[in-house]
């Protein structure tokens, strides 16, 4: 998957932030989000020690993390015990593009 330079990236989820930092190194804007503090602390100094700029962290989770009027361009999300999902949603607005993931976590999720 191609992410364009300055292309805007959540990583929910993010646990040790490989997928935001493999975006940052893109040239893309990352937010890396996760209700960890240790995670978010573990994956800030990995990216730190790469030299990585473009990424900032949010302590925050699935439902509570808010990237402003930004519009997304890519969300990737899941968990340890799923496969990872990615999102392409092509700029839309930031609520738009979280609630279409909310829809699609919660249809994976539910016991339907």
């Amino acid at each position: 998957m191609a992410i364009p330079p300055r292309a805007v990236v959540v990583d929910l989820g993010c646990g040790t932030a490989s997928f935001a930092r493999a975006a940052a190194r893109h040239g893309a804007v990352a937010h890396a989000v996760d209700v960890s503090q240790a995670m978010l602390d573990y994956a800030r100094d990995k990216a730190r020690a790469e030299g990585l700029a473009g990424i900032e962290f949010h302590r925050a989770g699935f439902l509570r993390f808010s990237p402003g009027e930004e519009s997304i361009d890519v969300v990737v999300y899941g968990d340890a015990t799923a496969k990872r999902s990615v999102l392409v949603t092509q700029a839309l607005p930031a609520a738009v593009a979280l609630a279409l993931v909310y829809l699609d976590h919660t249809s994976i999720v539910s016991p339907s």
